[in-house]
């Protein structure tokens, strides 16, 4: 799957994410974003934004900084694209080195005479960092190629640079139309609770389109 298009459902599942996390207690639009612009959440949103096309790193260039430095330390032992930076241990890597840099940082920048809150944003990049690096992993597991995670193999019908748009529509739609219809034809529902709906229906559109090409072999 083309990096546009890993960063682009990266952006999705950050929109969902946070309307799950934060749209329970918003009353306007402002006071969403309060929480959001807080450095313990925009860090880690940063983190994640920049992780989605990490794992393409191997390919010898990729759009993450992150994803380039993490790359260029393991860069001897890896051998083929796909390989093993495109693994939940290389997920887990490139979390940890992500998480030990933030909190190296947050050392540096309280040093300066700046509160922060260290463990608690080490905390968050880390979740953030391994979530984003293996939702990369979960969409290549979309393509004919597909991906081993954990000795499973996942594969699906799309092919990088034709087919792979159509399955990202595909992926997204039913997630977006449901969260859609749900917070306008629920009375009384909060953003949270159809943005959980919507992330709902986009694990099972996952899992559909996985499970389609075998149905159908």
């Amino acid at each position: 799957m083309r990096g546009l298009l890993h960063l682009v459902l990266h952006i999705y599942y950050l929109a969902l994410a946070l309307a799950v996390v934060y749209g329970g207690t918003a009353s306007t639009p402002s006071s969403t974003l309060k929480p959001i612009l807080r450095v313990e959440t925009l860090v880690p949103v940063l983190v994640f934004l920049d992780l989605a096309r990490a794992p393409d790193c191997d390919l010898g260039y990729c759009r993450s900084l992150l994803g380039r430095v993490g790359y260029a330390l393991v860069k001897p032992f890896v051998r083929r694209h796909r390989g093993w930076y495109h693994s939940i241990w290389a997920s887990l890597y490139v979390a940890s080195l992500t998480a030990a840099v933030t909190y190296l940082v947050a050392l540096y920048v309280e040093y300066l005479g700046i509160a922060v809150p260290k463990l608690g944003i080490t905390r968050a990049v880390f979740l953030a960092a391994l979530s984003s690096y293996t939702l990369h992993l979960l969409e290549d597991g979309l393509t004919v190629r597909g991906v081993e995670v954990l000795g499973l193999r996942i594969r699906g019908f799309a092919r990088t640079g034709s087919t792979d748009t159509l399955v990202a529509v595909l992926l997204v739609l039913p997630s977006a139309t449901s969260t859609v219809v749900h917070y306008l034809t629920t009375a009384g529902a909060s953003p949270a609770t159809s943005a959980t709906v919507g992330a709902a229906v986009l694990a099972l559109t996952y899992v559909a389109l996985v499970a389609l090409p075998k149905l159908i072999s």
